[in-house]
Order: C-alpha cells, then sequence, then structure tokens
C-alpha cells in the first residue's frame, strides 16, 4: 500500500450487515478486528476545467455537499485533501475565487486561469470503518462507498505509524477474486454515466490525414474540426466562465481564416471566396473584448513595474476598463447570438459535410503517395496540398523577415506575426503530413519567435488602449491628477516594453530563419 492508500471495487454488493462484503470482509476478519463507524449521504459535483488540465496532472476534484457541510476534496485516491467551507460555492468558478486554503494554492498552478466546471455528480453513500490490531490500535481507516453510478469501492487510508500491518490489510483485500485495485474511479464510473470521456474531443490538429486523400476532402476535415472548437467553446464565451474561451474561439476563427487564404483554392470554386468575409466579419466581432481580457490580465504585472506612480493611482483606470468591458462583452453576445452568426455556423457545416462524399474523397494514387499531383483546380491530394502550402508560408516568412530591423514600422512586425502564424497553422493542421523530425523543432523554435513578435503586438495595442480611455476618462470624476499620471508612466512604460521586444524578435528571426530550418522545411515538403 503506498503511503496515500490503497483503492479497489468490491466484488459483490455489500450486505447490511457487513460493509465490507462477505468475502473481502471475512478476509479482513481472519487477521484483524473491523468496527464501525458513521455512515453518511454526500452529493458531489466533479470539476475539472473546459480542457481538462486537473485530470491532465492526475487530479480529482469534488465539491461536497453532506449533513449540512460544504467541502471541497482533492484527491487521487485515498490521499485525498479536503478544506470545509463556511458557504455554498456556485460553479463555475475561478480558483481566485475560492476561500483561501492550501487547496486553493494546490490548484492555482494547475487550472491557471480557466474556470472550474461541474463535469458529472454523483449521490453516494459512505460507511466509515476502523480497521484494528489485536492490540486494538487503529492501522487502517476504511471508507465503503456506493452510489448508483458505479459498484460499491473500498478506499483504505494507512494510519502513521502502522504502515507494515495496512499493507497486510491491502494484501487480503488484494487476494480476494475479482477484487481489481485501483481499477477505474468514483469520477470515472459517474463520467461514464454522464456519457463523458476525460480529455474531451480531439481538436484538429489530431485528425490523421492519408497522402493520397483527396485535398477537398482533407481539408474540409480540418475546417470541420476547427468550426467544432469554435461552437464549443461559444456557450463559455457568451456565459462569460473564463477568459481562454473567447481565446481559444478565436485561434479557431483565425485558423479558418488562415486555412481559406492559404489553401482555399483545394475547395470547390467560390467557397472560399464566399465565406472568408464572414469569418472576417466574427473575428473583427471578438476583438475588442479581447484586447481588454489582455491588458487586464497583464495589469497586476503592468502596476507592479510603476516607479513614479502607486499601483493604487490606476485603480479607477481598472475600474474603467471593466464597464468598457462588460459594454463589449453586451456587443459580443449579441453577436454570437444572432441570426447571421448561426447562419454562418450552419452553413458552413453543410458545405464542408458535403464535400466529404465519395466524389470527393480519396484522389487518384498514381504515383508516390506524396507526389505533387496538381491540376488547374490546385493540389490533387493532401500531400501536395502540405507540401505547397508549408513552402509558401515559409517563403513569405522569410521575405517579410528580411526587412524588419529595431526601428521598423510596427506594421511590418504586426504582418511577421500573422505570416508566422499562418506557418505555424499550416505545421500544426497537417502536422500528420510531416515527418515529426522535421515538425517539432520549426514549430519549438517558431513558438519562441511568436512570442516575441506577440510581446511586441500586445505592448503596442495595450498603449493604443491607454492612450484612449485617458481621452475618455478626462471628464470622469474619478480620473484624478495622480490616475492620469500613472497612465502616462503606463504607456511611457509599454513603449519601453514594446521597444525591447522588438529587438529580441528581430535576434530571434535571425536564429529562426537559417539554413537549418530551410533544410527541416524542404524534408517536411521532398518527395520520395
Amino acid at each position: 500500500m503506498s503511503e496515500t492508500g490503497f483503492e479497489c471495487a468490491l466484488p459483490e454488493v455489500a450486505a447490511d450487515d457487513d460493509p465490507l462484503g462477505g468475502a473481502v470482509g471475512a478476509a479482513v476478519r481472519s487477521r484483524f478486528h473491523v468496527t464501525d463507524g458513521p455512515v453518511r449521504t454526500v452529493d458531489r459535483v466533479w470539476l475539472d476545467t473546459f480542457d481538462w488540465r486537473l485530470h491532465a496532472a492526475g487530479l480529482r476534484l469534488a465539491y461536497t455537499v453532506g449533513d449540512g457541510a460544504h467541502s471541497l476534496v482533492l484527491g487521487p485516491g485515498a490521499g485525498e485533501s479536503v478544506q470545509r467551507l463556511s458557504a455554498p460555492v456556485h460553479w463555475p468558478s475561478l480558483v481566485e475565487d475560492l476561500p483561501e486554503g492550501p487547496l486553493r494554492e494546490r490548484l492555482r498552478p494547475v487550472a491557471g486561469i480557466r474556470a472550474l466546471l461541474p463535469i458529472a455528480d454523483t449521490r453516494s453513500t459512505i460507511h466509515e470503518l476502523r480497521i484494528l490490531n489485536a492490540e486494538e490500535k487503529t492501522v487502517v481507516r476504511a471508507r465503503v462507498e456506493r452510489s448508483a453510478s458505479s459498484p460499491p469501492r473500498l478506499s483504505l487510508v494507512p494510519v502513521r505509524g502502522y504502515a507494515r500491518q495496512a499493507e497486510r490489510v491491502a494484501t487480503l483485500v488484494a487476494a480476494v477474486p475479482e477484487v481489481a485495485p485501483g481499477s477505474g474511479s468514483d469520477l470515472d464510473a459517474a463520467l461514464a454515466t454522464a456519457g463523458r470521456r476525460p480529455g474531451g474531443e480531439a481538436g484538429p490538429t489530431a485528425i490523421q490525414l492519408r497522402p493520397g486523400q483527396g485535398s477537398a476532402d482533407a481539408l474540409a476535415r480540418l475546417l470541420l474540426g476547427l468550426l467544432d472548437v469554435v461552437e464549443a467553446n461559444v456557450p463559455g464565451t457568451i456565459a462569460d466562465w473564463d477568459t481562454e474561451f473567447l481565446h481559444d474561439l478565436r485561434v479557431a476563427v483565425r485558423r479558418t481564416r488562415s486555412a481559406l487564404k492559404l489553401a482555399g483554392d483545394a475547395l470547390p470554386e467560390g467557397v472560399a471566396k464566399r465565406f472568408a468575409p464572414e469569418f472576417k466579419w466574427l473575428g473583427d466581432l471578438t476583438t475588442p473584448m479581447r484586447d481588454l481580457d489582455t491588458l487586464l490580465l497583464d495589469f497586476d504585472q503592468l502596476t507592479g513595474e510603476l516607479v513614479e506612480a502607486d499601483a493604487a493611482d490606476l485603480d479607477a483606470f481598472r475600474a474603467h476598463l471593466q464597464r468598457h468591458r462588460a459594454g463589449e462583452r453586451r456587443r459580443l453576445v449579441r453577436g454570437l447570438r444572432s441570426a447571421r452568426f448561426g447562419k454562418l455556423a450552419r452553413a458552413w457545416r453543410a458545405e464542408l459535410t458535403e464535400m466529404l462524399s465519395p466524389s470527393a474523397g480519396e484522389a487518384p494514387e498514381s504515383g508516390p503517395a506524396n507526389a505533387e499531383i496538381t491540376s488547374d483546380d490546385g493540389p490533387a491530394n493532401a500531400a501536395a496540398l502540405a507540401a505547397t502550402r508549408l513552402r509558401r508560408a515559409w517563403r513569405r516568412v522569410v521575405r517579410l523577415g528580411a526587412s524588419i530591423a529595431v526601428d521598423a514600422p510596427p506594421q511590418t512586425l504586426h504582418d511577421l506575426r500573422k505570416r508566422c502564424k499562418e506557418l505555424r497553422y499550416v505545421l500544426e493542421l497537417f502536422g500528420s503530413l510531416y515527418p515529426a523530425g522535421a515538425r517539432r523543432p520549426l514549430v519549438k523554435e517558431l513558438k519562441v519567435l511568436q512570442d516575441c513578435l506577440g510581446a511586441f503586438q500586445d505592448a503596442e495595442v495595450h498603449r493604443d488602449v491607454v492612450r484612449l480611455h485617458a481621452v475618455a476618462m478626462m471628464d470622469a470624476p474619478a480620473a484624478s491628477a495622480a490616475t492620469m499620471l500613472a497612465m502616462g508612466e503606463l504607456v511611457a512604460r509599454l513603449g519601453r516594453r514594446q521597444r525591447r521586444a522588438a529587438r529580441e524578435s528581430v535576434t530571434r528571426f535571425e536564429r529562426f530563419a537559417t539554413p537549418r530550418n530551410e533544410r527541416r522545411i524542404a524534408i517536411a515538403t521532398e518527395t520520395p
């Protein structure tokens, strides 16, 4: 038995007179004494982030209600930590909004800025037991839990100082036929009952394309995956559960626009031209609120860099931004609930689904699997599409990057950032068609360059936002002289941050646009 304990599913429904069940109870009682403890009913709401960060970290979090008490219980297994709550918590909730304590501090680096969402709920009856040795000393605390969603489960927690005897108890239990130590969990059973799968659905970058697959069919499947991401993030964006819903929605929209731009000729004639303006509208709709989100998320760090002004001098500015964000959110929600957005989603899905018909499926494989079969209508198969678009995206990055300098106009660095995004989207969306040895280091180095360019762009956007709202606040009663002076210092510091990011971007681009990476592009797009 580990220090955190032992868990298993009991092989039979425990009888009322023996919570452990006949076989397990007999095995334990052959060497130890078992005493009854309290029985209670507990309602659990299982929690995780939308992208399953707790599950990925091997954690299980439950909000429990029983006997009038509210608690947060963080696992895994029997070695759980419990935090009693003085008042009910309403979900979804950000970790920062939870009561202070060790449990919140454990969750903070895992969940980050993502909200904790209900993923399943259960009602269980829990029977507490103590397992004693011949000297009547408690060596193990046991718990038998029954719920409608899973077989009875036994949890054993060793008492400090009795690890060896606790191990004997676990050995006795594990030796009973049909006992499956550690098989599944109450959360796994609850998710199965709810028809949910940990990790959710795979995104478009996980789609496995075949080299000889028809180019329209391949692109349609990728674009359908992106549409799934957009639609999956709409409810969380509208409800404003956390800022990452809008971010992920925007990334899926940007990837869609880039795919239409770089590979739209692989789709039936007129499709890209018809839908590109609609996705531009959707991107423009989401921009103002996202710009405010990034500034507010960065606000504490920015105010922490002030030298002359005090961070409290910017409280009025933060409140002003939050009010403005509320107005932008209302505009965004209207757009996402509009007939225009609904029509776009339905028409786009119907158009893409039509491309998945047999007539848009496999292209003729009359040569090497990734030979560049092309026609007047564009590449005929997925390999040719992936190869030509990767080379095109790479050439655009290199061509534009050659003209950047520390004192280059901001628009030049902004354009390079967009070209780098397009290159990364091609590498990720068509990733299954490129050799991993060439693709992975390219993406890794590209991310570093993008981070520098993103820091430059964020500093420029934030500086423009501060200036714009300084004008709007001039007549506001809360806009004191101290606030205006602090905003001025903030603009100056953002300017220094932007210049530093420009220098780093130039250096990083020189490290990225190398013969080695050019060879990687050649390897990724070569024909056998």
